[in-house]
C-alpha cells in the first residue's frame, strides 16, 4: 500500500521522458498527496504491541 506514491513517481518520470509535461506534474502531484495521506493514516495508526 505505501509502495503506490512511488509506483506513480514512476509513471510520472515515464510521462516526463516522453515529454508529457501536463501528465507528469499531475501524476507527481497525486503520487505526493497520496503519501501525505496514508503517512498520515500509517502514523496514527495504533500498535499492538503485547508484552
Amino acid at each position: 500500500m505505501m509502495t503506490i506514491p512511488f509506483f506513480a513517481c514512476a509513471i510520472s518520470l515515464a510521462f516526463a521522458w516522453r515529454g508529457h509535461r501536463a501528465p507528469a506534474v499531475w501524476v507527481a502531484v497525486a503520487a505526493t498527496l497520496a503519501l501525505v495521506v496514508l503517512l498520515k493514516l500509517h502514523s496514527t495508526d495504533p500498535l499492538a504491541i503485547e508484552l
